[in-house]
């Protein structure tokens, strides 16, 4: 926990700026101090789809890089197919969860991606 909010109360200090919102961005204050824990050596997963319909894929884990890295990454290794990037968070006995980042898994379905993701090709 960052020293300066040792001590302080935690009432919440949410506030939505509509303001902010751009597309489908919604922007919220947050408290800080609710953090439980971090991670500073992330892990990446990036997907490279091929053919139509995303049938056949490319997997890559990525890590000891920051994300500018590997966004730098994914183009030169991309050769134009559509991809995913996914943070890896590694929890006990080999459980691997993804948190999607950015671009959309082909195979899917339209109809399973949040309303605001979209394909991304490099």
């Amino acid at each position: 926990m960052c020293p300066r909010w040792q001590g302080r109360s935690r009432k919440p200090l949410l506030t939505t700026l509509r303001g902010l919102q751009s597309g489908n961005v919604i922007a919220t204050t947050i408290d800080p101090r609710d953090q439980t824990s971090e991670f500073d050596a992330p892990t990446y997963r990036v997907f490279f789809w091929e053919g139509n319909g995303g049938c056949a894929c490319e997997e890559w884990e990525l890590s000891e890089a920051d994300l500018d890295e590997v966004l730098e990454w994914i183009p030169a290794h991309s050769h134009g197919r559509p991809h995913s990037l996914w943070a890896v968070v590694r929890g006990g006995r080999d459980e691997v969860t993804q948190i999607r980042l950015r671009g959309i898994d082909p195979p899917a379905g339209p109809d399973t991606w949040p309303v605001w993701a979209k394909e991304e090709r490099c």
